[in-house]
Parts: structure tokens; C-alpha cells; sequence
């Protein structure tokens, strides 16, 4: 098994390559701002962090096809750092500042779950889609055929599946950008 380590941030390359010394296995590190991360393809069940804080190009790496079958782990600049209440589903969104012995035990117990998916329904795709272009919640709902209420209760509920309750447009972006990974919505 590989682990992909993919960022925009040199700084966070250079601090990760000394995770080998923590946990075994064999490592790619990439700056996603070289083409050459797009001729990568993880292969199934590899263990792929993504560290990229450019919304579009944070996006355009996680709506490559493989990575439905691979661990994804997206580090962004928020809080959360704690383990408890961990989800048995990919992705897992967790902060950038993290410490590199707590950054190789979440690789170590991501190497020992399987690759399982949260169901994406469309209505929480087309939500998050919305939302990030900047409608109203009477808007959504008009287009929607439904109340701002549910489409307020959605958000809230689709925030929390992933771990994202708290953290305003940083967290509608990185829905949007989850839900996208989904298999038959990538190009």
C-alpha cells in the first residue's frame, strides 16, 4: 500500500517527509502546484492526504476517479485534531496543524479500516452546490420544491456526517468538494 501525500504548501511537504521514521510504508510526497501530480493514479485502497488549501485545485485532485477507492484524508485550516467520534467512512477531514505523531496514527488506523463511502444523496449534492454559489436558502428552495427549514436541517446534517458542524464556508466547501468524489458524478 502507498501513501500519497499531495499539497500546495512546500512547508507542510517538508514537515511530513519525516513520517517514515513514525509509521512503515512506502511514501509519495507531490507539490500539487507541479503537473505531475496529475499523472498520479492511486491504486485501490491506497491511503491518499490531501493537503491543498486552493479550493479549485483541492477539487480537481479529489474528483480524480481512483480516488473513490482509495482512504482520502483532507487536511484543511481548521480546529478539530481529536480521534474520538472517528467515522468508519471516507473521506476524513481533519486540521493542517496537526502533529506529525498524531498525523502517523491516523495513517496507522487508516491502514486498517476498509474503504467505505458515506451515501450521497442528490439532493445533499445539489445543496452544497448552491450554497457554494452563493443562493439564499428561499432560493434553493423555490428551485428545489422544498422548505428553507429541511434545506437548512440538510446542511446541518451533512456538516455533521462530516465532522464539519462549526466550521462555516470552510466546511460548505469541503462538503462540496466530498460529495463531488462520489462514483458517476467525477469526469
Amino acid at each position: 500500500m502507498h501513501c500519497y501525500f499531495i499539497s500546495d504548501n512546500k512547508f507542510i511537504l517538508s514537515a511530513v517527509q519525516e513520517l517514515p521514521r513514525y509509521t512503515e510504508g512506502e511514501y509519495i510526497f507531490l507539490c500539487a502546484t507541479n503537473p505531475i501530480y496529475r499523472e498520479i493514479q492511486p491504486l485501490c485502497e491506497d491511503i491518499v492526504v490531501v493537503a491543498v488549501q486552493d479550493r479549485e485545485l483541492r477539487r480537481r485532485i479529489l474528483h480524480v476517479p481512483a480516488m473513490n477507492s482509495c482512504r482520502v484524508i483532507i487536511l484543511v485550516n481548521i480546529r478539530r485534531v481529536s480521534l474520538r467520534g472517528l467515522s468508519r467512512t471516507f473521506p476524513w477531514v481533519f486540521s493542517e496543524k496537526m502533529s506529525l505523531n498524531t498525523l502517523s496514527r491516523i495513517l496507522r488506523l487508516a491502514t486498517r479500516l476498509p474503504v467505505i463511502r458515506n451515501k450521497v444523496t442528490e439532493r445533499e449534492s445539489l445543496l452544497f452546490d448552491y450554497l457554494c454559489r452563493g443562493y439564499s436558502f428561499t432560493k434553493m428552495g423555490r428551485k428545489m420544491n422544498l422548505s428553507a427549514k429541511y434545506l437548512y436541517s440538510l446542511k446541518r446534517t451533512t456538516l455533521v456526517k462530516y465532522g464539519l458542524p462549526e466550521y462555516g464556508c470552510t466546511g460548505i466547501q469541503v462538503c462540496r468538494d466530498i460529495i463531488g468524489m462520489r462514483p458517476g458524478k467525477n469526469q
